[in-house]
């Protein structure tokens, strides 16, 4: 029966399914705090029920959507305010971002700046191989290639032809520079279609005329074999005629005994070449 007495909450201890609890008594079950509505026996505790109403919650198990995080199983962040998420260091000039799996680090994504605040350099680095696989700041951009396990500039617009074709330009007083960096006897460029190369231009020594810089054009004929073209130095002039299958001397106007021309006088004839004396035909 409930005792007209009672005024004020009645401490029970812990929850016991045997005890009969009556109006205002409280008990703890599982952490919280219940207190009983009415009189009652074997029913267990509740938030908000029939027999019992709680008093206080414990063991509060908050969600990563309760805290506006991530949730470890992976998910969506989103937010209308603009930076979305700032990770800020309290000391020190990086900040950074630390990716693990099951079997340890993975990579890193850090960004640097100088003491002044300037400088600023975003990284990424891989914990596997111990490489930075990407450096940019204002006066670098490095990537790491794996195959060669080499770090390679990363040319943007205007210091690289793009793969789909385009047009180099520079300012300065050679517009395109090639240099081989390998040790060998030429330099040269490839072009090439979808059936494989077509065509080279190189500079090349040629041992045969001293060591002679030599420019030549080189082409692939129908057995797909290289064929010189076109082939200038200082010493030699050479041409290839497809129709004779010869390669030819080119020779200027003052290697041949006479030149076409017209006098003062308006009569044809031909110059030689070696005195400039003046044949009328």
């Amino acid at each position: 029966m409930r005792d007209a007495g009672i005024i004020g909450f009645v401490p029970r201890g812990e929850y016991s399914s045997t005890e009969t609890y009556d109006f205002l008594q409280f008990v703890h079950y599982n952490g919280s705090s219940y207190v009983a509505k009415k009189e009652t026996t074997g029913n267990t505790p509740a938030e908000n029920n029939e027999f019992w109403q709680i008093l206080a919650k414990g063991n509060v198990k908050l969600t990563a959507q309760d805290v506006g995080a991530l949730p470890i199983s992976g998910g969506t962040l989103s937010y209308n305010v603009n930076p979305l998420l700032t990770l800020n260091r309290e000391s020190g000039n990086f900040a950074g971002l630390e990716f693990l799996n099951q079997n340890g680090h993975i990579f890193v994504i850090e960004g640097y700046s100088g003491e002044n605040g300037q400088g600023k350099q975003l990284n990424i680095f891989a914990k596997d191989w111990n490489k930075s696989l990407l450096r940019i700041n204002e006066d670098n951009r490095v990537i790491y290639d794996h195959k060669t396990q080499s770090e390679k500039k990363i040319l943007v617009e205007g210091e690289a032809l793009p793969a789909t074709g385009g047009t180099l330009k520079s300012t300065d007083y050679f517009p395109l520079h090639l240099e081989r960096t390998t040790e060998g006897t030429g330099c040269g460029l490839d072009f090439k279609g979808t059936d494989g190369s077509i065509g080279n231009i190189q500079m090349t020594y040629d041992t045969s005329s001293n060591n002679e810089n030599e420019f030549r054009c080189f082409v692939k004929d129908e057995d797909k074999k290289d064929v010189a073209v076109l082939r200038v130095s200082r010493e030699n002039r050479k041409i290839y005629c497809k129709e004779t299958g010869r390669t030819k001397n080119i020779i200027t106007d003052y290697e041949v005994p006479f030149r076409f021309g017209i006098n003062s006088a308006g009569d044809y004839g031909y110059y030689r070449n070696d005195t400039g004396e003046f044949v009328k035909i």
